[in-house]
C-alpha cells in the first residue's frame, strides 16, 4: 500500500515538473516573439533608388523652427542680449564689467534664446565666445544642438573647433538635426563640416546622408557658350575685285576672303563633381568599424553604397538589434 503511495506522488511529481517545464518553455518562447517582434518594429527603412533619403531618426520630440523664433521674438530676447551686449562687452575693457556680461548670460537657458545669443555674441572677443560655448555645453539637449550648429555653420575655425570639443557622444536628437539638415546642403563647406561632426560623434544614424553627401554635382549657371576652341588650318584667297580710278589712271583692289579648314568645340554647359573626401573618409571609419569589416572597397560608387547598405548592413544591424532585445528579457 505505502509502496503504491509512493508510486503515485513519484507520478504526480514527474507531472508538475514536466508541467512547470513547459509552461517556463512556452514563456520564453513568447518572450523571444515579443522582442522579435519589437525589434522588426525599429527596423532600418531601406534606402530609396529615387526620391529623397528618410530624415535621420531624432531620438527626441523637439519644437519646430517656427515655435522657437516666435518664443524668442515674444520673449524679447534679441534687444535683452543686445541691452548686454553694449553694456558689458565690445570696447569695455574692465574685466568685473565684462564678467557681470557672462554671468548675465548664463541666464539664458531657454532654447529659443540660443540663436539670438549665437547672432550677437559669436563676434565678441575670446573670453565671452568661450564663456558662450561652456553655457551651451551645460544646458542639456539643446545646448548640445547649439553647439553642433556654430561647429558646422561658423566661418572661425577656432571656434567651430573649441564647439566640437565640447560635444559629446551619443548624439542627441538637436544634434541629428543639424546634422542632417547640414549633410542635404550643396555647400561644399558645410556638408564637409558636417561630415566631420558625425564621424567625431560616431553618429551611425546618419550614415545614408553620409553614403550620398560623399560626393555632389553642380551644374553650370550661365547662357550661351561657356568657352570654344578652335584648330584649323586658314587659307587666303582673291574673293573678287575692286576698281580703282584716278586722275589718268585705272586699276583693281583684290578683296580677300578667308576659308578656314578644321573644327570648333563648343562648350555650352557642364556639370562638375566635388568628391568630398572628409565625408567619405568619416562614412568609410564609421561603417568599417561598426560592420566589423572594412568598407574602403565601395569607393564613392553611389549604387554600391545603397546595395551594401540595404542587403547588408539592415540585416547586420536588425540582428543586432534582436540579440540586444533577447539579451535585455533574459
Amino acid at each position: 500500500m505505502m509502496l503504491r503511495l509512493w508510486k503515485n506522488l513519484l507520478v504526480i511529481g514527474l507531472l508538475a515538473c514536466s508541467c512547470s517545464g513547459l509552461l517556463a518553455q512556452s514563456t520564453q518562447q513568447d518572450n523571444q516573439r515579443e522582442a522579435k517582434a519589437n525589434a522588426e518594429k525599429e527596423q532600418l527603412p531601406k534606402l530609396p533608388a529615387k526620391g529623397q533619403i528618410p530624415p535621420t531618426p531624432n531620438k527626441i520630440g523637439e519644437p519646430t523652427e517656427g515655435k522657437i523664433a516666435f518664443s524668442a521674438m515674444q520673449r524679447n530676447y534679441r534687444i535683452q542680449i543686445q541691452t548686454i551686449r553694449h553694456k558689458h562687452f565690445g570696447k569695455m575693457r574692465v574685466a568685473k564689467i565684462r564678467q557681470q556680461g557672462i554671468d548675465q548670460i548664463k541666464e539664458f537657458t531657454d532654447p529659443a534664446a540660443y540663436e539670438p545669443l549665437i547672432k550677437e555674441l559669436v563676434k565678441e572677443a575670446d573670453d565671452v565666445r568661450l564663456a558662450l560655448l561652456d553655457h551651451f555645453s551645460e544646458q542639456g539637449d539643446y545646448g548640445q544642438g547649439a553647439l553642433a550648429w556654430l561647429a558646422v555653420y561658423e566661418k572661425d575655425p577656432a571656434i567651430r573647433n573649441e564647439s566640437m570639443m565640447r560635444l559629446v557622444a551619443p548624439a542627441t536628437g538637436p544634434v541629428l538635426s543639424v546634422l542632417d539638415q547640414a549633410l542635404r546642403s550643396r555647400n561644399d563647406h558645410i556638408a564637409t563640416n558636417a561630415g566631420a561632426l558625425a564621424g567625431a560623434l560616431n553618429a551611425l544614424e546618419t550614415i545614408p546622408l553620409l553614403i550620398f553627401a560623399q560626393a555632389a554635382t553642380s551644374a553650370a549657371d550661365s547662357k550661351g557658350d561657356m568657352a570654344w576652341m578652335a584648330i584649323e588650318t586658314q587659307i587666303v584667297f582673291t574673293a573678287g575685285i575692286e576698281p580703282v580710278v584716278g586722275d589718268g589712271a585705272a586699276a583693281f583692289r583684290p578683296i580677300l576672303g578667308v576659308i578656314s579648314d578644321g573644327f570648333v568645340l563648343r562648350i555650352v554647359d557642364a556639370v562638375a563633381i566635388s568628391y568630398r573626401t572628409q565625408i567619405h573618409i568619416s562614412l568609410v571609419a564609421m561603417t568599417t568599424h561598426d560592420w566589423g569589416q572594412s568598407t574602403e572597397y565601395l569607393g564613392y560608387d553611389m549604387g554600391k553604397w545603397r546595395e551594401w547598405y540595404n542587403t547588408q548592413y539592415i540585416p547586420f544591424k536588425n540582428e543586432q538589434a534582436l540579440l540586444a532585445k533577447l539579451a535585455e528579457d533574459s
